[in-house]
């Protein structure tokens, strides 16, 4: 079943001020990480397995703009989200036992589809429910499963040039970073009596975050700012001197 996409994108910024050297006219940088985060949600509504493949995540995860200085790494994280409603009941006149079991699987792939250029394989993160296994069940008791939500997390991964040509792999640009997701969400539900309904929905959905860590080159300090200190205090100087005499 087709899902629909995460209307709502993350976007935190951190900037960490590197110190300057020793040197009065070297080069230095700033140390800078921007995040972006992204996703996909299959909707609910079906008691049956919900699933869907490679879906662009959404909104487009931007690439690293090149004028904002320089990429040393890029750091990908994944998070997979399970949703769990519904019920099992009991049309048995004796008490009975059921067993259960709910999960959701979230594949994430980031770049072209298998990745030809980058060295991150496919991650596959699953979020689940403790099973349920031969749990009692009263006559015409209803037991609620959910709502609720399993999360799992995966990654973080970082690559550096060393890893890969990150402008080959299409994180510097001007437009967006290709990440996919795909989900497949499961109920399995047995039960001692067939007297016993276990319905439950259950969806997955996913997100990726990708961390881009960069240097901001400082501009180099001019010459003419020592020079023009220089002289102003000469100048100062001067005046004292003529003020004294």
């Amino acid at each position: 079943m087709k899902g629909r996409f995460l209307k709502s994108l993350t976007i935190a910024s951190t900037l960490v001020v590197g110190t300057l050297g020793s040197q009065v006219f070297s080069n230095s940088a700033n140390a800078a990480s921007l995040s972006y985060t992204a996703g996909y949600l299959d909707p609910s509504g079906t008691p049956t397995n919900t699933q869907y493949d490679n879906e662009p995540v959404t909104p487009p995860l931007p690439q690293f703009n090149p004028a904002l200085g320089t990429l040393k790494s890029v750091t990908i994280s994944y998070t997979a989200n399970a949703n769990f409603s519904g019920t099992v009941k009991s049309f048995d006149p004796k008490v009975q036992t059921y067993s259960q079991q709910l999960d959701g699987v979230a594949v994430f792939n980031v770049g072209p589809l298998g990745n030809p250029v980058l060295p991150v394989p496919s991650t596959t993160i699953q979020a689940s429910l403790p099973p349920v296994v031969n749990a009692p069940i009263a006559p015409g008791q209803t037991i609620p499963v959910g709502p609720t939500t399993a999360t799992a997390s995966g990654g973080p991964i970082t690559i550096t040039p060393s890893d890969a040509d990150l402008n080959a792999a299409g994180f510097i640009g001007t437009s967006y970073f290709p990440a996919f997701l795909s989900g497949l969400a499961s109920t399995t539900f047995n039960a001692s009596s067939g007297n016993i309904l276990g319905q439950v929905t259950t969806t997955v959905g996913g997100n990726i975050t990708l961390t881009y860590n960069y240097d901001e080159e400082v501009p180099e300090p001019s010459d003419s700012v020592g020079v023009l200190l220089a002289l102003g205090g000469l100048g100062f100087l001067k005046f004292i001197k003529i003020k004294q005499s």
